[in-house]
C-alpha cells in the first residue's frame, strides 16, 4: 500500500477510534495549517515518544525526510509537537531529535525564529534544552542556554 494511501485509511481509522488526543491540543489556527498527513504524523510522534510504541516508530523516518526536503516546513511541526507534548519527556525527545537535526542541517537559517519563539514559548525553551550543541550555530545556541539557564531547565515551569 502506498505510504499516502497508508496514512489516509489510518487516519480516518484513528480518528474513528479517538486516537487523536495529542493534536486536540493544538489551537484550531495552529491546527488548519497542516493537512490531515501532517496531523497524523504530529499525533503518531509525539504517541512515539510518550509510550515508545515499535508499530509507531516509522513516524521517525518520515520526520527526516521533511527535514531533508523542507526544513521550514519542521520548523512549523516541530512548534505543533512542542505544543502537543504532554510531558517533559516528550519535550526532551522533540529536543534530542527533530530540533537538533533542524539546528545541525540548517542553524544558521532558524536561530533567529528561535530567540523569537523562545521568549513566549517556555516549552520550546524545556525542549532546546534537550539539543545538543553542535555545529556552526553553537555559539548561538550556547548564548541561549546561558541567557535561559539551561543548565538547570528542570526548574523551568510551565
Amino acid at each position: 500500500m502506498p505510504l499516502a494511501l497508508f496514512l489516509v485509511v489510518n487516519i480516518d481509522a484513528n480518528r474513528a477510534k479517538g486516537n487523536d488526543l495529542y493534536i486536540r491540543s493544538l489551537p484550531t489556527k495552529m491546527n488548519q495549517q497542516f493537512t490531515a498527513q501532517d496531523l497524523y504524523l504530529i499525533e503518531t510522534l509525539v504517541r512515539f515518544w510518550d509510550f515508545r510504541r515499535e508499530e509507531d516508530q516509522w513516524c521517525l523516518a518520515e520526520l527526516d525526510a521533511i527535514t531533508e526536503s523542507n526544513p521550514f516546513k519542521t520548523w512549523r511541526l516541530i512548534l505543533a509537537l512542542v505544543k502537543a507534548a504532554p510531558s517533559r519527556r516528550v519535550l526532551l525527545q522533540i529536543g534530542a531529535g527533530p530540533l537538533e537535526r533542524l539546528l545541525s542541517k540548517n542553524g544558521p537559517a532558524f536561530i533567529g525564529s528561535i530567540k523569537d519563539e523562545v521568549k513566549s514559548n517556555v516549552k520550546l525553551l524545556y525542549a532546546l534544552s534537550g539539543a545538543g550543541i553542535i555545529g556552526s550555530e553553537s555559539k548561538e545556541i550556547q548564548r541561549l542556554w546561558d541567557k535561559y539557564n539551561l543548565w538547570h531547565a528542570d526548574q523551568l515551569i510551565f
